[in-house]
């Protein structure tokens, strides 16, 4: 069996392709947090939504963070937080941050991961 390497324009595309299944979705909650009035037990998130303001305030939202190729999970939550909170009304960023359960904030902190480090190789960074 041949080891054929990946060149950067393979890998810039196969990111691509990974920042687009991530870039909108839902996350499904194990616990259900409250807005409007209601229970939310699914937050719809679209990071192409989120300005680059929000963007900017996610990533600095942890002053520890030393390493601009890695988030942090304070970073990863809070971009997440900013994403859902463009598809769902009933709740804003910081709802989301201080009501989001460990489960969820895991999965939540997974899916911004993913979404940053392909997106930033896909654009080269």
């Amino acid at each position: 069996m041949e080891n054929k390497k990946m060149n950067v324009e393979e890998m810039k595309k196969l990111m691509q392709e990974q920042a687009e299944k991530l870039q909108a979705g839902e996350l499904k909650l194990k616990k259900p947090i409250k807005g409007g009035g209601k229970e939310l037990s699914v937050l719809k998130y679209d990071f192409s939504e989120m300005t680059a303001w929000e963007y900017a305030l996610a990533l600095d939202s942890d002053s520890s963070a030393a390493n601009s190729f890695r988030l942090t999970k304070k970073q990863a939550i809070s971009l997440f937080a900013a994403a859902a909170a463009k598809k769902t009304d009933e709740v804003d960023a910081k709802d989301i941050k201080e009501q989001l359960g460990v489960h969820d904030g895991i999965q939540a902190a997974n899916i911004a991961t993913v979404f940053y480090v392909a997106a930033s190789r896909a654009e080269g960074e």
